[in-house]
């Protein structure tokens, strides 16, 4: 069998890698280097806090913890880093609601930890100043985050290792279901397939729309301000009121602001350099020093956000050789939804728990394609 994947993110590089595992053939497109689009310019954290339905949390919890069985088998074990998150609000509604969700997971078997912001300065994160807070700062030991561009270049390696497995630099540009075979044209040729997986995030719907499929969706933009070397540490990744920051190796920092999750435009150049002056300015109230180290990168990456803000996960309906897998909190998902999907693509399985991300519960009329 014969697979093209449109999309080298961490989604397309662990449904390739897997799919090798199952003597798949797979020809993965990107027309940027791989990582180098949404899972390149994420936080990539590792989360489980909530979430609230047992279903979808049970999802990402087995994918965070299947993800080191997978670092462990691709040689990728120092890019993934699970110190746990730390997560404090300034306003009683926001302890309140950090609460109930800490609660939640508690009830769930996942015990949490409740440290005073003294506590914290002391034993966990020195460099932080947490002088405004009067209530507790919640730390979930199971969540971290992903050193995501490595660790997806070594998924890349790995599929190689494993099977037949090919890159190419190369944009799709139409689809073509007219035959036995699915044919992608793209800007170096056009490619015959048995299946196509469409796991380009937001891209994924133009192709989507070819073949005669439409979803509802949003763009959700977000800016990361990532710093220069800093000589200020951090060990954790900090969900503060008003903004989330993060190691991002070498002593770099990354740093975006915590209402940016909303849907618009992709933000201009000036727009973006704004909003990291914005992060510079919040970032330096919780982590003195922050503002005088300079960015290194301001990052943009698109967030692919359904109305139920689940994945989608399956065979098109009206293309029964076309499957979809895209969703927002890649990060965290990609690593066992990535197994999943190679099971359902090769054949070898269906169902799995999956039945509740189908794309079809979005189904609208449109013709099918023949």
């Amino acid at each position: 069998m014969r697979v093209t994947i449109i999309g080298a993110g961490i989604v397309g590089a662990s449904i390739a890698y897997h799919l090798a595992q199952h003597g798949v053939s797979v020809v993965l497109l990107e027309n940027d280097r791989p990582g180098g689009g949404t899972s390149g310019a994420t936080f990539a954290c590792l989360n489980i806090f909530g979430h609230r339905s047992d279903s979808f949390f049970d999802l990402r919890l087995r994918s965070i913890r299947y993800l080191d069985t997978l670092a462990a088998e691709i040689d990728a074990v120092e890019f993934v880093h699970k110190p746990g998150t730390l997560r404090w609000g300034e306003s009683d509604g926001d302890w309140t609601r950090l609460h109930s969700e800490t609660k939640r997971l508690e009830d769930r078997g996942l015990p949490c930890e409740y440290h005073s912001a003294a506590q914290v300065r002391a034993e966990l994160e020195p460099a932080l100043d947490l002088s405004r807070l009067d209530n507790d700062v919640i730390r979930v030991p199971e969540e971290g985050w992903l050193d995501a561009p490595p660790f997806i270049g070594k998924l890349l390696a790995a599929a190689r290792a494993v099977g037949d497995v090919e890159t190419r630099d190369a944009k799709a540009i139409d689809l073509d279901f007219s035959g036995p075979a699915v044919k992608v044209v793209t800007t170096s040729g056009t490619i015959d397939s048995d299946r196509l997986v469409l796991a380009a995030g937001i891209d994924s719907i133009a192709m989507c729309e070819r073949v005669g499929h439409a979803f509802p969706i949003e763009r959700h933009p977000g800016v990361m301000r990532v710093s220069a070397p800093s000589a200020t540490p951090l060990h954790h990744v900090v969900y503060a009121s008003d903004m989330h920051l993060r190691p991002d190796g070498a002593g770099r920092i990354m740093a975006g602001l915590g209402d940016a999750h909303r849907a618009g435009p992709t933000p201009t150049q000036s727009q973006a350099s704004q909003e990291a002056l914005r992060i510079e300015e919040l970032g330096d109230r919780w982590l003195p020093g922050f503002r005088a180290t300079p960015a290194e990168a301001i990052r943009v990456g698109i967030r692919t956000i359904w109305p139920d803000d689940l994945p989608v996960v399956g065979w098109l309906p009206n293309a029964s050789n076309a499957y979809i897998a895209v969703y927002h909190s890649g990060i965290t998902l990609a690593p066992l939804l990535g197994q999943l999907c190679a099971r359902e693509i090769a054949g070898d399985a269906a169902g799995q728990g999956l039945d509740s991300y189908r794309p079809d519960r979005f189904d609208q009329d449109v013709p099918s394609v023949a």
